[in-house]
């Protein structure tokens, strides 16, 4: 490259930019001239080799650059992707477009059904805020159920959770302490041994009921999932008045014929309600 002023304002302008020019030979060679048309410029400053080589069939010999510390990868794949319109693919497209149009119709079919069942559970509920209540809990996902586990007693300093023990407990408990309170207290020997009340001379007597009582007391029934001892829920009960008027009918008026209460009827359920954060206390009962 032939020193000018042009060529000179060019290489200064490069070296603005960190470009060094690596091309000092000429590489067009004639019987009369002799210059260097091709130029490479490069912000590379480590070791790099310059090859100008004459091919013999032109006047303009090649320039090679060849910089050293790089690597070819051989193993990389050039990977062109297209769209392959065929009978197949257009097929799947269709589809996929049916299979979104049917999605989104089941999707609003479903909010519908939801809406017409939330409209219908509270059609039928006895206690709207309540089931209100239900359905935010439902739809948010708050429905949880706590676990419940049997109570614990420190009988005669024994810790038990097992329900018999703890029923006997409860009754010998409550059976005595009446005779514990009163005793002493003096009692006046005049009075002793008299009732407080006039005793009854006829024994009492209950009416035979009606299959239509009984059916109307079903009815008046309020509509809840809780179950008693017998786990059957009155929400049951009452969508079967019609076949359980006549056995609860004839099985009433028998008790009443024979003046034999069910012993079943005689049970129930005891659940404590604990305060806040006093789930895992242990309860304590006095046993004389």
């Amino acid at each position: 490259m032939k020193n000018s002023n042009k060529s000179n304002t060019l290489i200064n302008l490069m070296l603005k930019y960190n470009f060094l020019q690596h091309i000092n030979q000429p590489n067009r060679v004639t019987k009369t001239s002799s210059t260097c048309l091709d130029l490479i410029f490069t912000n590379f400053k480590d070791e790099h080799q310059i090859y100008v080589h004459d091919y013999g069939f032109s006047d303009h010999k090649g320039t090679i650059y060849q910089k050293k510390g790089l690597k070819y990868n051989e193993t990389n794949k050039i990977i062109i992707r297209k769209r392959i319109y065929n009978e197949n693919n257009i097929n799947l497209f269709k589809s996929e477009l049916d299979y979104k149009k049917y999605n989104k119709l089941l999707k609003q079919a479903v909010i519908l059904s939801k809406k017409i069942d939330k409209f219908r559970r509270m059609a039928r509920s006895n206690n709207i805020t309540k089931s209100m209540w239900q359905i935010v809990r439902d739809s948010t996902n708050k429905n949880k159920i706590k676990p419940r586990s049997n109570i614990t007693l420190n009988i005669h300093n024994k810790l038990t959770s097992k329900p018999q023990q703890i029923a006997n407990a409860f009754n010998t408990y409550f059976a005595s302490v009446g005779g514990a309170a009163c005793a002493g207290h003096s009692t006046d020997q005049s009075t002793a041994g008299c009732p407080v009340y006039n005793p009854v001379e006829n024994s009492m007597f209950l009416r035979l009921v009606e299959p239509r009582e009984i059916y109307d007391i079903i009815r008046s029934l309020k509509n809840k999932n809780s179950c008693g001892i017998d786990e059957v829920p009155p929400s049951f009960l009452r969508k079967c008045a019609k076949e359980l008027t006549l056995p609860l009918y004839l099985l009433i008026n028998q008790s009443f014929t024979d003046g034999v209460f069910p012993d079943l009827l005689k049970k129930c359920i005891i659940r404590p309600v604990y305060r806040k954060k006093e789930e895992k206390r242990t309860q304590e009962i006095i046993v004389p």
